[in-house]
């Protein structure tokens, strides 16, 4: 059972709002302020199998988010700004991703991703992310590290298949690239000024 409806429609419980859609939890609204923390697997008495659209946007506390099996969509936004995140890891459960996830988490330094794809905008303008483990990864989208001025080297392994446009855009520090099958997206590196 589900609990009261706060006033902005959605059910409220531990630290999150969060709606309940054909039996299952989505996370909307993160109001805690924990650095580190476990997305619940339940709320409420429903699984959870999304985190909503700006969900955890311009957090200003958490610092590595984890993010368990089961968890199957993370919406638009949903960590965009979150200006102390570091570690954060997308599992292989996860099916669909939208845009913009990470984008703008200066301080991230690692992504765990399972996932198979890395979105548009993913991590776009995460001026710390240094380290791009593409294994296991069969698509990139469009700006998916646009901006990522710490990435100096990146290899695009034979498993990714699919390359979008502007993936690598505006890396200013990019100097060595491998890539491991001749899959190449439109215009990949521009404006990258170290090539």
């Amino acid at each position: 059972f589900a609990g009261e409806v706060a006033d902005n429609g959605y059910y409220y419980a531990d630290d999150f709002y969060y709606d309940v859609v054909n039996g299952k939890a989505s996370l909307e609204i993160y109001e805690g302020t924990a650095t580190e923390l476990t997305i619940p697997l339940s709320i409420g008495g429903y699984n959870v199998n999304r985190i909503g659209h700006f969900a955890f946007s311009d957090n200003t506390t958490l610092k590595k988010v984890t993010i368990p099996e089961g968890i199957t969509e993370i919406g638009r936004s949903a960590f965009e700004d979150c200006t102390e995140l570091e570690s954060v890891n997308v599992p292989s459960t996860v099916k669909y991703l939208s845009g913009d996830i990470f984008r703008n988490c200066d301080k991230l330094v690692e992504c765990d991703n399972k996932s198979g794809e890395i979105s548009i905008r993913m991590f776009e303008d995460c001026d710390s992310l240094e380290n791009v483990n593409l294994e296991n990864i069969h698509t990139i989208y469009s700006y998916a590290f646009s901006g990522c001025d710490s990435i100096k080297s990146v290899t695009i392994p034979a498993c990714v298949t699919t390359l979008d446009s502007n993936i690598f855009s505006k890396c200013s520090n990019l100097k060595e690239i491998t890539i491991q099958n001749n899959v190449i997206g439109f215009d990949m590196f521009g404006d990258c000024i170290s090539l």
